[in-house]
C-alpha cells in the first residue's frame, strides 16, 4: 500500500493527514514529530469557533472538546518581559476554548 508522510504533531500535522485521508483513501498515513514526549510547557491549543467549523468539516466529531477544553473568558498578550500588551475580554457568544497539548 503507497505511504504518506506528514511532519510535525501540531495543529497542521493532524490536519493535513485528515484531508490527505480523504482524498487517498487507500493510503497509508503517518505522522511524524521531532519532539520524543509530548509536553505541556508552553504548548497548548486555542479553538476559535471558525477553527471548530474547520475540525468539522474534516469530518472530526468534535464532543471531544467541551471534555478536554475549557473556555476561556479573557485573552492577555504579554510580551517577554511580562508586560500586558493587550487585555481583552471574550464574548461568551464567540464560544472559544483552550487546553494544554497533552490531552490532544
Amino acid at each position: 500500500m503507497p505511504a504518506i508522510f506528514v511532519t510535525g504533531d501540531g495543529v497542521a500535522g493532524p490536519a493535513t493527514a485528515l484531508s490527505l485521508r480523504k482524498i487517498f483513501p487507500c493510503h497509508d498515513i503517518h505522522i511524524f514529530e521531532r519532539n520524543k514526549e509530548t509536553s505541556v510547557g508552553g504548548h497548548g491549543m486555542l479553538l476559535l469557533p471558525n477553527g471548530i467549523d474547520s475540525l468539522k468539516s474534516l469530518g472530526v466529531n468534535v464532543s471531544f472538546i467541551r471534555k478536554n477544553f475549557r473556555p476561556i473568558q479573557s485573552t492577555t498578550i504579554k510580551d517577554r518581559h511580562g508586560n500586558v500588551l493587550l487585555k481583552d475580554e471574550v464574548d461568551e457568544k464567540e464560544q472559544i476554548y483552550c487546553c494544554t497539548r497533552q490531552p490532544i
